[in-house]
């Protein structure tokens, strides 16, 4: 069977549905197959992922067309100033978070504008006590995701103690609030934060970038192949690891543990007192004007070359422990074949 004789058989399976809706979701199967192609798959393949015409209909639901509520692309709801914990997961959606006018949580989303999409995806929300639930799920077997990326907008009040927030490929961006505790994870989708205050951030992503900017308290960030970028941080505590991403932090940080594989992390931190990095291939760079500093200098790497202000070392294939005044800053570095570079 090819494109034409499946959406033939597809278009007299949906004859007994409003003609309108018929149409639309014609139109909207059609799309599927033209962005398929465009993106490289053979018809064949197509027709074998929505599987047979019967098989794709009993996966629609198509009965609930008979409720008005499929039809609506959009929904604001307005839960008790009462909340105090959130938990999100968002699936495709993108995610926006900002501070409520009135201290009160409010929900707003839009689903795709296609049926196919509002036939596809559904978004609940429910408080338990004060706890906030928001959830976008996937309710038919064929598709992961609507063709359009839902668009979840919250306003939460900023005596929130605790945010959680998941997405597959969404995008996640969260400004203006204060937390005791902040939970981010991403798959694919980007991560924005910024003028965010929290006892602790937690944020894991895998091929996401993640950008914080005017941001306080103990940070722990992970990202696989995704950037890293953090600016105006006001805190004591930063932990990153990434494999392939770089890393740049310009802060107040005094303890700071990175881990990179061959990503370069650069480091501007004037109030550094403790260091451990340990890298692959990365390079990593710190800037807290070294001439008026007690450094502790420990250095493991088998080519990577150490430099200290204006003077380079000797360090191949062995380690390198240098101590310049008192000694008070402690900062160790491991690598393979990666440079240590402090100014």
């Amino acid at each position: 069977m090819n494109q034409k004789e499946y959406l033939k058989t597809l278009e007299e399976a949906l004859n007994g549905i409003d003609p309108k809706d018929k149409e639309e979701l014609m139109a909207d199967f059609k799309e599927h197959f033209d962005i398929g192609l465009s993106e490289g798959q053979t018809e064949e393949a197509i027709i074998a992922h929505l599987g047979s015409v019967e098989d794709l209909i009993e996966s629609l639901d198509l009965k609930r067309l008979e409720s008005p509520h499929v039809y609506e692309s959009k929904s604001d709801r307005i839960y008790s100033e009462d909340v105090e914990k959130v938990i999100i997961d968002g699936l495709h959606a993108d995610v926006t978070i900002n501070v409520s006018d009135d201290n009160q949580a409010h929900v707003d989303y839009e689903i795709s504008k296609k049926l196919l999409g509002k036939l596809s995806t559904e978004v609940t929300s429910r408080q338990e006590g004060k706890t906030l639930y928001v959830t976008v799920s996937s309710i038919n077997k064929i598709f992961k995701s609507s063709l359009d990326p839902v668009d979840l907008h919250l306003e939460l009040p900023n005596s929130l103690k605790e945010l959680k927030c998941k997405t597959a490929s969404g995008d996640i961006k969260i400004d203006e609030l204060n937390f005791e505790t902040l939970e981010i994870h991403s798959v694919s989708g980007d991560i924005g934060l910024d003028d965010i205050d929290a006892d602790l951030i937690l944020i894991n992503g895998v091929s996401s970038d993640i950008n914080c900017s005017t941001i306080g308290g103990q940070l722990q960030l992970r990202s696989v192949s995704g950037d890293i970028e953090v600016d105006s941080h006001t805190g004591k505590i930063l932990s990153i690891e990434s494999v392939s991403g770089d890393i740049n932090y310009e802060g107040t940080a005094e303890d700071i543990r990175i881990n990179t594989t061959s990503g370069d992390a650069c480091l501007e931190a004037k109030s550094i007192k403790s260091l451990s990095a340990n890298t692959i291939s990365g390079d990593v760079q710190l800037e807290m004007d070294v001439d008026q500093k007690g450094l502790t200098v420990s250095f493991i790497s088998n080519s990577g070359e150490l430099r200290i202000g204006d003077e380079d070392y000797d360090t191949p294939r062995h380690n390198k422990s240098i101590v310049i005044g008192d000694g008070s800053i402690k900062l160790n570095h491991k690598s393979i074949s990666g440079d240590f570079e402090i100014e």
